[in-house]
């Protein structure tokens, strides 16, 4: 029998995240699109459409100040790794609007922590979300946490694109 193999995870922080953290968010999120979409899931067209209106300064301000995102940064050993953004919606549900961690260090339970936290912190009755439907480690990753698929949602975003997602939800 083999012995399990262990991975090393180095110290890791988790803090809210404030308006001077934008930039580095800005890049890992342009970095892990690029990285995990194409060409499986979406096609380089549409992460170059979709990145300058998800993750503009002007619309990850916007989603801090205006739309009241709670944001989550996630260090190990120093080092922005991953985050989390929730929305707040109606009579105790959040909306996971974001929950991206680094493609290198993939598979470590670092989502999980985020996720946790978010749970811990924020005591939701429900938790929403949307996923690509050709995105199964995500897809799976949520299954694994509680989520089930609430419906089938296709949306036209321009230029000739549409995100073909599933809505998912758990309740606490």
């Amino acid at each position: 029998m083999l012995a399990p193999t262990t991975t090393f995870v180095p110290e890791t922080t988790i803090r809210a995240m404030t308006v001077s953290d934008i930039p580095a968010v800005r890049e890992m999120a342009m970095r892990i699109w690029r990285q995990h979409y194409v060409p499986d899931i979406v096609t380089a067209g549409q992460i170059e459409y979709m990145l300058p209106l998800l993750y503009s300064e002007e619309a990850i301000t916007r989603n801090l100040k205006e739309k009241s995102h709670q944001f989550r940064l996630l260090y190990c050993g120093g080092k922005l790794a991953g985050y989390i953004a929730v929305e707040p919606r109606d009579n105790g549900v959040w909306f996971v609007d974001k929950l991206y961690i680094d493609v290198d260090i993939q598979r470590r339970s670092l989502g999980s922590m985020l996720l946790e936290r978010i749970i811990t912190e924020l005591s939701p009755r429900e938790l929403q979300l949307r996923v690509n439907r050709k995105n199964y480690k995500a897809v799976n990753f949520y299954f694994r946490h509680g989520f089930c698929i609430e419906s089938l949602h296709v949306l036209d975003i321009g230029s000739g694109f549409v995100m073909d997602d599933f809505i998912m939800k758990r309740v606490l």
